[in-house]
């Protein structure tokens, strides 16, 4: 869908959350990407916003790894735990800023590599994306202090007086 953000000025940002786990350490077989894009003529024609997820140095092992990934070397098929996510703050240009209809585009390539047979194939696992927002403030406060500290507000809501437990 389109989204109207002729009322909106500079700072604002796209945020979400993602969690991935890519299923190699080898340079060679890394392959995945993953582009958020923007359109403002509904779709005709996309504009890279980031794309700096794609690959990022691995301090752990030499090379790269996709710098989206959360988990290296995970060979069953992902699923994240609370503590395997991360949450990515877009600003977003002035070319979107005070437009009437933009879109935002997140495109993940799997990509191909080759085993050590020769033999074409893909060491991506599955992408989790969540909590997408466009907000006039970065997105820093992390959902999982509650599991983590196991902080309780109540009652909830209050009109006057709460009690706060950690």
């Amino acid at each position: 869908p389109s989204i109207d953000l002729s009322s909106v000025s500079a700072p604002y940002y796209l945020c979400y959350k993602y969690s991935y786990a890519t299923r190699t350490y080898e340079t060679a077989n890394i392959a995945e990407t993953f582009t958020v894009l923007y359109s403002l003529n509904c779709g005709k024609s996309w504009n890279v916003l980031d794309s700096s997820l794609t690959t990022m140095d691995n301090p752990t092992h030499s090379g790269k790894i996709p710098a989206i990934s959360v988990v290296v070397d995970n060979v069953s098929s992902f699923i994240p735990t609370y503590n395997l996510w991360n949450t990515r703050n877009i600003a977003l240009p002035a070319a979107i800023l005070g437009k009437s209809d933009v879109r935002f585009k997140f495109e993940f390539n799997s990509g191909v590599a080759y085993d050590m047979n020769g033999q074409v194939t893909s060491f991506a696992n599955n992408l989790y994306l969540d909590d997408i927002n466009i907000s006039s403030a970065p997105q820093s406060i992390n959902e999982n202090v509650q599991q983590t500290y196991s902080l309780n507000v109540y009652p909830n809501p209050a009109n006057g007086a709460a009690t706060v437990t950690y």
